[in-house]
């Protein structure tokens, strides 16, 4: 039913074929920091590499890899990297707190140029996308609305076009950059909760999204950050456009989250794919939720749905039916889309 306003909710697990839930960060940050050296290994032979100054501890010229063991050592000490940041924000540490985000950023951005996008997105969208004299779009009665730091949902897109253009994914996805963008309204949009871990620089009134995601091959993708690392950590114009939940200064974040609470305010069919509804969302959730009075239907995919309704219905005004799918292998399209 094409006027039927369907927005989806997409949490950690919507990626969980690419990008592992918080809680295992650690253990995978030790396989991807060993990864890249052993990359970095090999096309130092192929390419004229840059060289960066050497750690004389480690013996390793590569401040990406010494990034992501400290990072890896410092959430082994605690129970998630939420938590973590969170004692940061309380201490006023917003230095560590600063770095803490670089370190994130850098994880996911070489995750996901080493690491295939997780194929759901593109049985998904290659199902609903709509193609005409050569234009592809959404339907435009979906919305998404992400909890999550990455770019699964904009690579996938621009890998199904072959990367045509480097912002292909823009021209569909309406994704706020800045918080002073204006997207078209008479499009579907890319709410992005917490912002995208990624960099931007600041120049005067402009801002440049750097999409390490979409270089042209995962090698140039590597050697492009590895030729920045040190200048990304160390300019104070480069940015990370994310923020943790708790977090209410940072505009962008702001901007995304009041638009999410007005398209929640007109969606009919929700559909929630691999969200649990953890502790420090929970506020923003039942504020996002509750003006939600057109709300007829919620499908909730999780493979532990039974357990997370409960929560679900917590953060509800009112009672609406929920039907639990546990199916695991391609995300949920409802009769009420397709």
């Amino acid at each position: 039913m094409e006027n039927t306003k369907i927005t989806y909710i997409l949490g950690a697990g919507a990626s969980f074929n690419c990008i592992p839930i918080v809680k295992n960060f650690s253990e995978d940050m030790d396989n991807i920091a060993n990864l890249i050296n052993n990359y970095i290994k090999r096309i130092e032979r192929l390419v004229d590499f840059p060289k960066l100054q050497i750690n004389p501890e480690t013996n390793k010229n590569y401040i990406l890899f010494d990034y992501l063991k400290d990072l890896k050592n410092t959430l082994e000490s605690h129970a998630s990297v939420d938590t973590y940041a969170r004692i940061l924000s309380i201490r006023a540490e917003s230095n560590d707190l600063r770095n803490l985000k670089f370190a994130l950023s850098i994880y996911l951005t070489i995750l996901q140029l080493l690491r295939k996008t997780d194929n759901r997105y593109e049985v998904f969208l290659s199902s609903v996308l709509d193609e005409k004299n050569g234009d592809i779009s959404l339907p435009n009665n979906v919305n998404f609305i992400s909890w999550n730091y990455d770019m699964q949902l904009e690579k996938s897109i621009s890998e199904i076009l072959n990367y045509g253009h480097h912002n292909s994914h823009l021209e569909i996805l309406n994704v706020f950059r800045s918080p002073e963008e204006n997207l078209d309204d008479k499009k579907p949009y890319l709410i992005k909760l917490n912002g995208t871990a990624s960099f931007f620089y600041h120049w005067g009134n402009r801002t440049d999204l750097l999409e390490y995601n979409f270089a042209k091959s995962d090698r140039n993708g590597i050697l492009e950050l590895l030729k920045y690392s040190e200048s990304i950590f160390n300019n104070p114009r480069v940015h990370v456009p994310f923020a943790f939940a708790w977090e209410s200064d940072n505009k962008l974040v702001l901007k995304n989250r009041d638009l999410a609470k007005d398209i929640l305010k007109e969606t009919e069919i929700l559909v929630i794919i691999g969200y649990s509804f953890p502790v420090f969302n929970r506020k923003i959730d039942r504020n996002l939720l509750k003006d939600s009075l057109r709300l007829s239907k919620i499908y909730l995919q999780n493979p532990e749905a039974n357990e997370i309704q409960f929560r679900l219905k917590s953060l509800l005004s009112r009672e609406i039916p929920i039907e639990n799918i546990f199916d695991k292998n391609q995300f949920y399209i409802p009769f009420e889309l397709l």
